[in-house]
């Protein structure tokens, strides 16, 4: 991994300590953290389409913070697959570069 990108996976963001876990509220799912302390996200359903893909949703988000952090380290280990002179493991390349940008994206680098 480049040392750009050690940096930035260095630096120190603030967000709600996790677990994150959902909520089922009357017509909305919350997403809450640091047991239930803070509320993240709050998905609602608007008008009469009921909550298709709305559990889903909040679930996802929930998941966000150990998502992110088995990202990180996938993208460390991807990053330690040895190029050969001919431009090493083009899959290997290729997903830690998706992997950084989804990290960068997340910590709002991007």
């Amino acid at each position: 991994m480049a040392q750009d990108d050690r940096a930035g996976l260095e630096r120190q963001v603030n967000r709600t300590p996790s677990p994150w876990a959902v909520v089922n509220s009357r017509k909305e799912f919350i997403v809450t953290g640091n047991d239930g302390l803070y509320d993240v996200a709050i998905v609602r359903n608007i008008g009469n389409h009921g909550n298709h893909g709305n559990l889903a949703n909040a679930q996802l988000i929930a998941a966000a913070p150990d998502l992110l952090a088995a990202l990180k380290e996938c993208a460390d280990y991807l990053s330690c697959i040895p190029e050969s002179a001919a431009g090493g493991d083009d899959d290997a390349v290729r997903l830690q570069r998706m992997a950084m940008t989804a990290i960068k994206r997340a910590e709002g680098m991007v």
